[in-house]
Formats: C-alpha cells, structure tokens, sequence
C-alpha cells in the first residue's frame, strides 16, 4: 500500500528600510513525496522539493527515511536528507549588515533512532542520533561585521523524547536535545544554539469540549559569534482552546512568568504576551 502527495507553493517577501533599501524576493516551490508500506513491519516514506529563489537561483532538496516495526513494542527509524536555504531579505540588504552576494545555505544529514512502548501502551521513549553538516551557513561575522558564509560547519548530538498517559485526562511529553556544534573555519561552536534544551509539556482534557496545554521550556549553553556565553533562561507558554467542530477559540500566553530573556544580544523578547484567536477546518478532519 502507498500514497503519493503532489503540490505547489509560491512566496512573495517585500521588505523596506526607508532611506536605505525597498527589495523583495520570491521563491517558487514544488514538491512530491510517496508513502510506501511493505506488510505491517516496513515503511519507507520519501520525498523531495524543486525550490526556485529570485535571488540566489534554485535547488532539490531530498529525503528519504526508514521505519521497522521490530517488534509489538520496539521500532527502529531512520532517515537521510538534503536541505537548502535562501539568505533572508535582512541578511542581504540590512543597511551596513546585509551582504547582497551570500551563497544560499546546502545541507546534509541523518539520524538514527529506535522508539520504544511500555505499560500497555502508555508511556513511549525515543532516543535518536542525528549529524547534519553545513555549506555556506549564513553567520554573523565579527570581523568585518556583516553577514558572512562560513565554508562549513556541523551539528551532532541526540534527542531523548517521553510520552505518557498520567491519568485519563492528562497528557505529559517530555524532550531534551543535546548538540554540538563547529564551525569548520574556526573551530569554534556555531552561535546562538544551545547545547541543551529541554521541555516539558502537559496536554489536559478539561472536559466539556475545553482543552489545555502548558510547557516549560528552558534553554542553556548557548554563546554569542565572539564566544561570549550568553544567559540561560526558562520560559512558560499557556493556552486553552474549546472544540466547536469546524470553529475552535483559543486563548494563549506565552512567557507567562514575564522571563527577561535575549535570543540574540541587545534584542529583548517580548514579556508576557496574550494572544486570541481562532481556528477554522473543513472536509474530514473537522468534528
């Protein structure tokens, strides 16, 4: 048995500094990707996209994966792949940063799990190694003080995820990363990318068609381009959505404890911040 999914997307992006630049750049895509199951043990999904940018040219990224379902309780995953990405508007052409020859970042990487199931069911562990190396990777350069390609560059670590059932109403996830990172210029760890973050998160059944959902997410060992370690910090979302079928309200906070906190130097993130909304669906999938 299979499926075989087929699409097409196109993006517009306008950005404007005034007195400095007004640009804008488009990206055409168009991807395929095919589910394949053989019996009830093996499944091979695969996929890959033809990217085209206005302002850096076009590639195919790929890829490919593995799933075996080893035993009732046990199964091994994989996969490999290919990626690309174009230099932000920012990246090209903020006044004295941007930089309006960058090379696209290329990538390649893999990863290698296995997935397990205990307690009947209730509670499942993965544990997956990953390795992705870098062409081109878009950085922040000190010295000349712009946004620069670094020739290479890699990341490899592992993710450790739990899911259990903590009572009929109550959902806990849990997952933590650990990476390294290098720059193969220098040598030195790629910046702003911890080497450990980890969450928490808590999905209840309120009841009367309410749902909600809280996670606590911290970050730590991350540095800046110039070494300089940067601080850590732990972050709590909230959010409460009502199941209407089709029509879905939500309310959500994020940084609910108001954590003062920078993901890049001299910029804060916002403190506690309310947001409402809703959410539409149509066809099959709407209740």
């Amino acid at each position: 048995a299979g499926s075989l999914l087929i699409g097409a997307g196109y993006e517009s992006r306008d950005g404007e500094n005034r007195g400095s630049f007004n640009e804008s750049a488009t990206l055409a895509s168009g991807f395929v990707q095919h589910r394949r199951a053989w019996g009830e043990r093996w499944f091979v999904p695969a996929g890959a996209r033809h990217d085209r940018h206005s302002e850096v040219g076009g590639a195919t990224p790929w890829r490919a994966a593995l799933s075996w379902n080893a035993s009732a309780r046990a199964r091994i995953h994989g996969s490999i792949a290919t990626g690309f990405r174009a230099p932000s508007l920012n990246e090209l052409y903020f006044p004295f940063l941007g930089v309006p020859t960058l090379d696209p970042e290329r990538s390649r990487g893999g990863d290698l799990g296995i997935e397990g199931t205990f307690a009947g069911g209730a509670v499942i562990l993965d544990l997956t190694l990953f390795r992705t190396t870098f062409d081109d990777l878009i950085q922040y350069d000190l010295g000349s003080f712009t946004f620069a390609n670094i020739g290479s560059a890699e990341a490899r670590g592992a993710e450790a995820t739990v899911t259990a059932a903590a009572g009929r109403r109550v959902d806990l996830r849990a997952a933590w990363t650990w990476q390294e990172t290098e720059n193969g210029d220098t040598g030195d760890p790629l910046a702003r990318r911890p080497r450990n973050r980890a969450s928490v998160t808590a999905l209840l059944d309120l009841g009367a068609r309410w749902s909600g959902r809280a996670t606590l997410l911290a970050v730590r060992d991350r540095v800046e381009s110039d070494g300089t370690e940067m601080d850590d910090y732990t972050r709590l979302d909230l959010a409460l959505e009502y199941d209407a079928g089709a029509f879905r309200p939500f309310v959500r906070v994020d940084n609910a404890t108001d954590q003062d906190y920078e993901e890049i130097p001299g910029y804060t993130t916002p403190g506690v911040t309310l947001s409402v909304g809703a959410r539409f669906g149509f066809g099959d999938g709407a209740r």
